[in-house]
């Protein structure tokens, strides 16, 4: 169980940022089954990307999503393309919640809301939409 924008969830007890990292975590190991010759450089990136989803999970005092949260952010539109699966809002990496602005505590109520039944990975037609939207 884990708290997020004022809400306790429940689940695998993962915060998506950790559920992140496990993914990248199973991607690297991937690779050393592979035998890629550049192993290390490979290990040296997961290390570096592992860091910085840690520091962005959860949004709790102290961490870098907390402070970044709390900043002021310019005057202009945003938008939130939120992904639905069909076990709910969000992908399996990412809760719906954690895809939507408005649930950043400066951007509360200021953010458009749009829902796009796909997965995680972006696809030809998340680029089509997002250029339909910023005319």
């Amino acid at each position: 169980m884990w708290a997020s924008a004022g809400h306790i969830h429940e689940g695998n007890g993962l915060h998506p940022g950790e559920r992140l990292k496990e993914a990248d975590d199973k991607a690297v190991g991937i690779f050393e089954e592979r035998r890629l010759s550049d192993t290390r450089n490979v290990l040296r990136r997961h290390n570096r990307l592992s860091a910085v989803l840690l520091d962005l999970s959860p949004a709790i005092p102290g961490s870098a999503l907390f402070w970044l949260n709390a900043q002021p952010h310019p005057n202009i539109q945003y938008l939130s393309i939120v992904r639905a699966a069909p076990f709910g809002l969000g992908d399996l990496l990412v809760p719906g919640f954690s895809q939507d602005l408005n649930n950043v505590q400066q951007l509360a109520g200021k953010a458009r809301t749009y829902v796009v039944p796909e997965g995680h990975a972006l696809t030809p037609a998340d680029g089509l939409m997002l250029a339909s939207l910023m005319r």
